[in-house]
């Protein structure tokens, strides 16, 4: 009888200490950026989303946002042409309007694929950020952007609270 206390009184505690796996929800058109972009990518897509406070900024200062030559001058990675933009891939960088909306399309030289940043100008730092690893011209991207925007995922960022939730199961 004791033995069978013990071993219900054991299944109840490690069903109590189970934890349930922590997963990120994602959209079909999105990606989360641990998983799916290798560390070069990470790194591009780091700069991205910190360069986001720089325009920010200058967008406030200029009322207008800024030209990819204006960052390069401030020395914004990863517009900034510098021994880490090579190893990150050496990506190019053009602008894009399509319905209104501004667009900076980053093209890698074959380790990293394509980003496309979405402006949101009303607030620059929520600016969406997409990839494909896919690599096209900048001319192909414009003359056939509907096809490409469907092909672009939106990259969810992996934090470190993201992290700290997987392992205590929240």
């Amino acid at each position: 009888m004791a033995f069978f206390i013990l071993l219900s009184v054991a299944a109840i505690a490690l069903k109590i200490r189970q934890r349930t796996e922590y997963k990120i929800d994602i959209k079909e058109d999105e990606i989360v950026s641990y998983e799916a972009l290798n560390n070069i990518e990470l790194g591009v897509y780091s700069d991205i989303k910190n360069s986001l406070v720089d325009i920010s900024q200058l967008k406030d200062e200029q009322n207008s946002l800024p030209s990819l030559k204006v960052l390069a001058e401030e020395e914004i990675p990863p517009y900034f042409k510098d021994v880490t933009w090579e190893q990150r891939g050496a990506v190019e960088w053009t602008t894009f309007k399509h319905d209104n909306e501004d667009y900076f399309i980053g093209r890698g030289n074959g380790k990293v694929g394509t980003f496309l940043v979405k402006f949101n100008n009303e607030n620059i730092d929520e600016s969406d950020i997409f990839y494909m690893k896919d690599t096209p011209s900048f001319d192909d991207i414009e003359k056939n952007f509907e096809k490409y925007e469907h092909i672009f995922k939106k990259i969810v960022p992996y934090t470190g609270n993201d992290e700290r939730k997987k392992f205590t199961g929240e």
